[in-house]
Formats: structure tokens, sequence, C-alpha cells
């Protein structure tokens, strides 16, 4: 991702992705984490289902 030069491709391709997934990992205690998520360029369906640690789950509409 070279923002020096105009017209550039502005996403970051999957290295760079990795390379800044690793370095916010390495900076969070163990207990804890992230959820990285990536922009497309198209239309999808999204549907999630969330379990806590008390094993209760939500579950889609």
């Amino acid at each position: 991702m070279d923002l020096k030069c105009p017209g550039a491709a502005r996403r970051p391709n999957a290295a760079q992705l990795a390379l800044a997934e690793a370095s916010l990992e390495a900076q969070f205690p163990g207990e804890e984490g992230i959820l990285l998520g990536q922009l497309l360029g198209q239309a999808v369906s999204v549907v999630l289902r969330v379990t806590s640690a008390m094993k209760t789950s939500v579950e889609p509409r």
C-alpha cells in the first residue's frame, strides 16, 4: 500500500492484513482478543450467532 503514489491501491493486501492482525494480537492479554473485519466490494448477507460464557445464546431473527 503506497500512499505516496497518487492513484495507488489503498486496500491492504493479504500480507499487510496478516501483519496488522499479528501486531494487534500481540498487544492484547491472553484472555482478550480482537475480531477483524474486511469490507467487500459486493453485497453479502451476514448472520451471527453469539454464545456467552454462561452458555446462553441469541438466535438470529
